[in-house]
Protein backbone atom coordinates (compact mmCIF):
# COMPACT_ATOMS: atom_id res chain seq x y z
CA UNK A 1 0.00 0.00 0.00
CA UNK A 2 2.33 2.92 -1.50
CA UNK A 3 5.38 0.92 -1.77
CA UNK A 4 5.21 -0.52 -5.19
CA UNK A 5 3.23 1.33 -7.30
CA UNK A 6 1.69 0.36 -10.47
CA UNK A 7 2.86 1.57 -14.05
CA UNK A 8 6.77 2.77 -12.32
CA UNK A 9 9.93 0.84 -12.86
CA UNK A 10 10.35 -1.28 -10.40
CA UNK A 11 11.52 -4.89 -9.99
CA UNK A 12 12.58 -7.72 -7.91
CA UNK A 13 15.51 -9.51 -7.52
CA UNK A 14 15.98 -13.27 -5.88
CA UNK A 15 17.68 -16.46 -6.78
CA UNK A 16 17.25 -19.62 -8.93
CA UNK A 17 17.10 -21.79 -5.39
CA UNK A 18 13.90 -20.40 -4.31
CA UNK A 19 10.83 -22.63 -3.52
CA UNK A 20 7.92 -21.82 -6.21
CA UNK A 21 5.50 -20.97 -3.45
CA UNK A 22 7.44 -18.10 -2.55
CA UNK A 23 8.31 -17.06 -6.20
CA UNK A 24 4.52 -17.09 -6.99
CA UNK A 25 3.94 -13.77 -4.74
CA UNK A 26 6.56 -11.98 -6.80
CA UNK A 27 5.15 -13.26 -10.37
CA UNK A 28 1.41 -12.22 -9.41
CA UNK A 29 2.65 -8.26 -8.65
CA UNK A 30 4.22 -8.38 -12.43
CA UNK A 31 1.15 -10.35 -13.59
CA UNK A 32 -1.10 -7.27 -11.71
CA UNK A 33 1.40 -4.65 -12.80
CA UNK A 34 2.89 -3.53 -9.51
CA UNK A 35 6.40 -4.90 -10.29
CA UNK A 36 8.20 -4.82 -13.41
CA UNK A 37 9.88 -8.67 -13.62
CA UNK A 38 12.02 -10.48 -11.81
CA UNK A 39 15.69 -11.20 -12.21
CA UNK A 40 17.63 -14.11 -10.52
CA UNK A 41 20.79 -14.48 -8.96
CA UNK A 42 22.37 -18.21 -10.06
CA UNK A 43 23.69 -20.06 -6.76
CA UNK A 44 26.05 -22.81 -7.39
CA UNK A 45 25.72 -25.90 -5.97
CA UNK A 46 27.90 -26.53 -3.90
CA UNK A 47 28.33 -22.98 -2.94
CA UNK A 48 31.87 -22.50 -1.38
CA UNK A 49 31.38 -19.41 1.10
CA UNK A 50 29.47 -16.76 2.27
CA UNK A 51 31.72 -14.38 0.42
CA UNK A 52 31.26 -15.50 -2.94
CA UNK A 53 27.65 -15.73 -2.44
CA UNK A 54 27.46 -11.96 -1.04
CA UNK A 55 29.86 -11.04 -4.61
CA UNK A 56 26.93 -12.41 -6.47
CA UNK A 57 24.20 -9.85 -4.72
CA UNK A 58 26.70 -7.23 -5.24
CA UNK A 59 27.76 -8.01 -9.20
CA UNK A 60 23.93 -7.75 -9.64
CA UNK A 61 23.08 -4.85 -7.56
CA UNK A 62 25.86 -2.94 -9.11
CA UNK A 63 24.40 -3.71 -12.91
CA UNK A 64 21.50 -1.43 -12.14
CA UNK A 65 20.84 2.26 -10.92
CA UNK A 66 20.13 2.33 -7.21
CA UNK A 67 16.32 2.33 -6.67
CA UNK A 68 15.72 -0.48 -9.47
CA UNK A 69 15.20 -2.86 -7.44
CA UNK A 70 12.47 -2.53 -5.16
CA UNK A 71 12.51 -5.92 -3.58
CA UNK A 72 15.73 -8.46 -2.69
CA UNK A 73 13.90 -11.54 -1.85
CA UNK A 74 16.09 -14.79 -0.54
CA UNK A 75 15.37 -17.85 1.29
CA UNK A 76 17.70 -17.98 4.74
CA UNK A 77 17.94 -21.67 3.88
CA UNK A 78 17.65 -22.75 0.22
CA UNK A 79 14.86 -25.44 0.23
CA UNK A 80 16.91 -27.02 -2.52
CA UNK A 81 20.48 -27.80 -0.88
CA UNK A 82 19.90 -26.77 2.62
CA UNK A 83 21.94 -23.76 1.98
CA UNK A 84 22.47 -21.42 5.01
CA UNK A 85 22.25 -18.10 2.79
CA UNK A 86 24.71 -15.07 4.41
CA UNK A 87 21.24 -12.51 4.95
CA UNK A 88 22.93 -10.17 7.06
CA UNK A 89 25.17 -9.33 4.40
CA UNK A 90 22.32 -9.22 1.61
CA UNK A 91 20.78 -7.01 3.83
CA UNK A 92 23.55 -4.32 3.65
CA UNK A 93 23.82 -4.40 0.22
CA UNK A 94 19.91 -4.61 -0.41
CA UNK A 95 19.54 -1.38 1.34
CA UNK A 96 22.69 0.33 0.37
CA UNK A 97 20.89 -0.04 -2.92
CA UNK A 98 17.10 1.13 -1.98
CA UNK A 99 15.38 -2.39 -1.77
CA UNK A 100 14.01 -4.06 1.39
CA UNK A 101 15.10 -7.62 2.22
CA UNK A 102 12.81 -9.80 2.20
CA UNK A 103 13.19 -13.29 3.74
CA UNK A 104 12.14 -16.77 3.35
CA UNK A 105 12.76 -18.30 6.76
CA UNK A 106 10.14 -21.36 5.87
CA UNK A 107 13.45 -23.79 6.54
CA UNK A 108 15.28 -22.05 8.83
CA UNK A 109 13.44 -22.73 11.93
CA UNK A 110 15.45 -25.27 13.71
CA UNK A 111 18.19 -25.47 10.99
CA UNK A 112 19.96 -22.07 12.09
CA UNK A 113 21.85 -21.69 15.19
CA UNK A 114 21.34 -18.47 16.65
CA UNK A 115 18.01 -17.25 14.71
CA UNK A 116 17.50 -13.89 15.28
CA UNK A 117 14.76 -11.77 13.29
CA UNK A 118 15.87 -8.33 14.79
CA UNK A 119 19.49 -8.98 14.23
CA UNK A 120 19.02 -10.16 11.18
CA UNK A 121 18.55 -7.04 8.64
CA UNK A 122 15.78 -8.45 7.48
CA UNK A 123 12.52 -5.82 6.90
CA UNK A 124 10.09 -8.55 7.12
CA UNK A 125 11.00 -12.75 7.29
CA UNK A 126 8.12 -15.14 6.82
CA UNK A 127 8.38 -18.15 8.75
CA UNK A 128 6.27 -21.61 8.03
CA UNK A 129 4.76 -23.46 11.21
CA UNK A 130 4.17 -26.36 10.16
CA UNK A 131 8.20 -27.37 9.57
CA UNK A 132 10.74 -26.65 12.60
CA UNK A 133 8.11 -25.54 14.14
CA UNK A 134 6.12 -28.88 13.90
CA UNK A 135 2.86 -26.96 13.81
CA UNK A 136 0.06 -27.56 11.82
CA UNK A 137 -0.20 -26.98 8.77
CA UNK A 138 -1.68 -23.34 7.09
CA UNK A 139 0.40 -21.99 10.69
CA UNK A 140 3.23 -19.25 10.24
CA UNK A 141 4.61 -16.10 11.18
CA UNK A 142 5.21 -12.87 9.27
CA UNK A 143 7.71 -10.28 11.23
CA UNK A 144 7.81 -7.01 9.60
CA UNK A 145 10.44 -3.99 10.96
CA UNK A 146 8.10 -1.39 12.07
CA UNK A 147 9.99 1.08 9.95
CA UNK A 148 7.89 -0.59 7.03
CA UNK A 149 4.69 -1.46 8.98
CA UNK A 150 2.95 1.06 6.92
CA UNK A 151 3.57 -0.30 3.65
CA UNK A 152 1.86 -4.14 4.77
CA UNK A 153 -1.89 -3.06 5.09
CA UNK A 154 -3.64 -6.26 4.41
CA UNK A 155 -7.75 -5.82 4.24
CA UNK A 156 -8.38 -8.43 6.34
CA UNK A 157 -6.70 -6.37 9.28
CA UNK A 158 -8.72 -3.82 8.26
CA UNK A 159 -10.90 -4.01 11.96
CA UNK A 160 -8.01 -5.01 13.92
CA UNK A 161 -6.56 -8.33 15.11
CA UNK A 162 -9.24 -10.11 17.26
CA UNK A 163 -9.84 -13.38 16.98
CA UNK A 164 -13.00 -11.94 14.79
CA UNK A 165 -13.74 -9.28 13.05
CA UNK A 166 -16.00 -8.53 9.98
CA UNK A 167 -12.84 -8.22 7.43
CA UNK A 168 -11.19 -11.00 8.56
CA UNK A 169 -13.97 -13.62 9.73
CA UNK A 170 -13.55 -16.31 12.48
CA UNK A 171 -9.49 -16.86 12.82
CA UNK A 172 -8.31 -20.23 13.01
CA UNK A 173 -8.05 -20.28 16.90
CA UNK A 174 -7.25 -23.89 16.59
CA UNK A 175 -4.68 -23.71 14.33
CA UNK A 176 -3.10 -20.38 16.47
CA UNK A 177 -3.17 -22.52 19.56
CA UNK A 178 -1.48 -25.81 18.41
CA UNK A 179 0.94 -23.77 17.01
CA UNK A 180 1.90 -22.73 20.47
CA UNK A 181 1.38 -25.99 22.25
CA UNK A 182 3.68 -27.05 19.60
CA UNK A 183 6.42 -23.77 20.47
CA UNK A 184 6.04 -25.07 23.83
CA UNK A 185 6.88 -29.14 23.11
CA UNK A 186 10.00 -27.62 21.54
CA UNK A 187 11.05 -25.44 24.34
CA UNK A 188 10.35 -28.15 26.69
CA UNK A 189 12.83 -29.96 24.75
CA UNK A 190 15.51 -27.57 24.59
CA UNK A 191 14.97 -25.09 21.93
CA UNK A 192 15.58 -24.83 18.48
CA UNK A 193 19.25 -23.47 19.02
CA UNK A 194 19.39 -27.53 20.62
CA UNK A 195 17.21 -28.63 17.41
CA UNK A 196 19.51 -26.75 15.06
CA UNK A 197 22.90 -28.47 16.63
CA UNK A 198 21.24 -31.59 16.95
CA UNK A 199 20.17 -31.47 12.92
CA UNK A 200 23.30 -30.19 11.81
CA UNK A 201 25.71 -32.67 13.11
CA UNK A 202 23.40 -35.46 11.84
CA UNK A 203 23.80 -33.61 8.17
CA UNK A 204 27.54 -33.30 8.70
CA UNK A 205 27.68 -37.11 9.64
CA UNK A 206 25.40 -37.51 5.99
CA UNK A 207 27.81 -35.79 4.23
CA UNK A 208 30.64 -37.54 4.94
CA UNK A 209 29.04 -40.83 4.68
CA UNK A 210 27.93 -39.61 1.18
CA UNK A 211 31.48 -38.47 0.10
CA UNK A 212 32.78 -41.87 1.37
CA UNK A 213 29.74 -43.13 -1.30
CA UNK A 214 30.88 -41.03 -4.09
CA UNK A 215 34.29 -42.72 -3.96
CA UNK A 216 33.03 -46.18 -4.31
CA UNK A 217 30.23 -43.93 -6.95
CA UNK A 218 32.05 -41.12 -8.74
CA UNK A 219 28.55 -40.11 -10.47
CA UNK A 220 27.18 -39.23 -6.78
CA UNK A 221 27.69 -35.83 -6.44
CA UNK A 222 27.49 -33.31 -3.37
CA UNK A 223 24.82 -30.31 -3.70
CA UNK A 224 24.94 -28.82 -0.16
CA UNK A 225 27.96 -26.53 0.72
CA UNK A 226 30.41 -27.88 3.47
CA UNK A 227 29.83 -27.25 6.91
CA UNK A 228 33.43 -25.60 7.15
CA UNK A 229 35.47 -24.03 5.28
CA UNK A 230 38.65 -21.51 5.53
CA UNK A 231 36.34 -18.76 4.34
CA UNK A 232 33.58 -19.63 6.74
CA UNK A 233 34.55 -21.28 9.82
CA UNK A 234 31.06 -20.90 11.11
CA UNK A 235 29.59 -22.85 8.07
CA UNK A 236 26.63 -22.73 5.77
CA UNK A 237 25.24 -26.22 6.34
CA UNK A 238 21.74 -26.70 7.93
CA UNK A 239 19.97 -29.89 8.92
CA UNK A 240 19.37 -30.55 5.07
CA UNK A 241 21.39 -32.61 2.70
CA UNK A 242 21.05 -32.61 -0.85
CA UNK A 243 23.03 -35.00 -3.51
CA UNK A 244 22.73 -35.29 -7.47
CA UNK A 245 22.44 -39.43 -8.06
CA UNK A 246 25.29 -40.86 -11.02
CA UNK A 247 23.47 -39.80 -14.79
CA UNK A 248 23.29 -43.80 -15.47
CA UNK A 249 20.82 -44.08 -12.49
CA UNK A 250 16.81 -42.64 -11.69
CA UNK A 251 16.79 -41.04 -8.91
CA UNK A 252 13.24 -41.76 -9.15
CA UNK A 253 14.07 -45.39 -9.15
CA UNK A 254 16.26 -44.79 -6.32
CA UNK A 255 13.60 -43.45 -3.91
CA UNK A 256 11.07 -46.38 -4.85
CA UNK A 257 14.34 -48.16 -2.84
CA UNK A 258 14.11 -45.88 -0.16
CA UNK A 259 10.82 -46.70 0.99
CA UNK A 260 10.28 -48.23 4.03
CA UNK A 261 7.90 -51.14 5.00
CA UNK A 262 4.65 -48.75 4.71
CA UNK A 263 5.74 -47.71 1.03
CA UNK A 264 6.60 -43.89 3.30
CA UNK A 265 9.13 -41.89 1.63
CA UNK A 266 12.07 -41.24 3.90
CA UNK A 267 13.81 -38.35 1.16
CA UNK A 268 12.67 -35.93 -0.95
CA UNK A 269 12.83 -35.61 -4.85
CA UNK A 270 14.25 -32.74 -6.06
CA UNK A 271 12.45 -32.18 -9.67
CA UNK A 272 11.02 -28.79 -9.63
CA UNK A 273 14.16 -26.62 -9.87
CA UNK A 274 15.43 -28.02 -12.95
CA UNK A 275 18.85 -28.84 -14.21
CA UNK A 276 21.27 -30.94 -11.81
CA UNK A 277 18.08 -31.34 -8.98
CA UNK A 278 16.35 -32.98 -11.34
CA UNK A 279 18.11 -36.27 -10.57
CA UNK A 280 18.54 -35.44 -6.94
CA UNK A 281 17.20 -36.51 -3.88
CA UNK A 282 17.57 -34.31 -0.40
CA UNK A 283 17.46 -35.89 3.45
CA UNK A 284 16.68 -33.21 6.29
CA UNK A 285 16.55 -33.57 9.89
CA UNK A 286 14.83 -32.85 12.83
CA UNK A 287 14.81 -33.64 17.04
CA UNK A 288 13.31 -37.03 16.26
CA UNK A 289 15.91 -38.03 14.08
CA UNK A 290 19.02 -40.20 14.86
CA UNK A 291 22.70 -40.92 13.57
CA UNK A 292 20.80 -44.23 13.28
CA UNK A 293 18.03 -42.68 10.70
CA UNK A 294 21.31 -41.61 9.30
CA UNK A 295 23.16 -44.47 9.07
CA UNK A 296 20.11 -46.80 7.62
CA UNK A 297 20.03 -43.92 4.79
CA UNK A 298 23.41 -44.24 4.00
CA UNK A 299 23.47 -47.87 3.87
CA UNK A 300 19.90 -48.18 2.11
CA UNK A 301 20.92 -45.88 -1.06
CA UNK A 302 24.99 -47.80 -1.06
CA UNK A 303 22.31 -50.81 -1.43
CA UNK A 304 20.03 -49.50 -3.99
CA UNK A 305 23.07 -47.55 -6.18
CA UNK A 306 24.43 -51.41 -6.46
CA UNK A 307 21.46 -52.95 -7.26
CA UNK A 308 20.47 -50.58 -9.47
CA UNK A 309 24.14 -51.09 -11.76
CA UNK A 310 25.31 -47.82 -10.80
CA UNK A 311 28.68 -47.36 -12.29
CA UNK A 312 31.97 -47.67 -10.27
CA UNK A 313 34.26 -46.40 -12.41
CA UNK A 314 36.33 -43.82 -12.13
CA UNK A 315 37.18 -43.13 -15.92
Amino acid sequence: SGYLLRGNEQWVLTTNMEHPGGLSAWKHQVKSGFLSGIDYVTIPAPANSEESITQLFDAALRSKPKGHYKIVSVSHVLTTTGMIMPIRSIASLAHQHGALLVVDGAQSTGSVIGLNLATSGADAYTISGHKGLLGPTGSGFLYVQSKIKKYIQPGMLDDGYSGYEHSGGTAPLQTILGLGYSIDFIEAAGGLNEVAKHGQQLAIHTQKGLLRLSKKFPGLIMLSPPPHNQLNSHGMLSSIVSVAMPPNVGVKDVIENLKDEQGRFVVKLLSSHGGVFNNALRVSYHMYNSLNDVNRFLLSLEASLEELGCDTSTE
